[in-house]
């Protein structure tokens, strides 16, 4: 399987595993094993994120204006400069500590920088959180999950199931939520 996100690695096993149910009797175990490999190495996706250094800036002496750890230890740095390069580097874990250095006795600054960056830990709480909806989608009852492509149905439907199932409101607000904290940090390959 390629995927170029965890989200998205998340949400195809489940819907694989919604159309596969029915007619074939090993698609829980194949895609459980999917879920758990996703489960084991996004820890260690996080840390090695966690310990990328700084985006090294491209040399361009009529842009130096632009090199963001300058401009985060700039004295004349304001909250729209900060809010800005927080929220085009957040995923940029190297640089988390020339934000947070320039936040400290900045009134506001901090406050960005939470809302716009992302720690490990709520990383992998989101992670966890989308993580728990697929395999609550891999232990339901398979009598009482749907036998059409879920696609078809209609989301009222889906929204008063008792398993959030994908194309439903709340599997696709859960979603955009856990993508939100994830960021783009989460390329793979399995």
């Amino acid at each position: 399987m390629i995927f170029e996100e965890f989200t998205n690695a998340i949400d195809q096993i489940a819907r694989a595993y919604l159309r596969q149910q029915a007619t074939d009797p090993t698609a829980r175990e194949r895609w459980q094993a999917e879920l758990d490999t996703l489960r084991k190495i996004y820890p260690f996706h996080l840390k090695a994120w966690a310990a990328m250094p700084a985006p090294k800036p491209a040399v361009d002496e009529h842009r130096a204006q632009l090199w963001v750890t300058e401009r985060l230890a700039a004295d004349d740095l304001t909250l729209n400069d900060y809010t800005f390069i927080c929220k085009w580097y957040r995923d940029a874990a190297g640089l988390y500590p020339a934000m947070q250095a320039a936040a400290k006795g900045r009134k506001g600054f901090a406050q960005v920088f939470a809302q716009q960056c992302p720690t490990v830990e709520q990383r992998q709480a989101a992670f966890t959180k989308f993580a728990n909806l697929a395999q609550a989608v891999l232990d339901a009852d398979p009598a009482k999950l749907p036998q059409l492509d879920v696609g078809l149905m209609g989301r009222g439907w889906l929204d008063n199931q008792p398993v959030v199932l994908p194309f439903s409101t709340a599997w696709e607000n859960t979603r955009r939520e856990s993508a939100e904290v994830m960021g783009y940090t989460d390329r793979l390959l399995l």
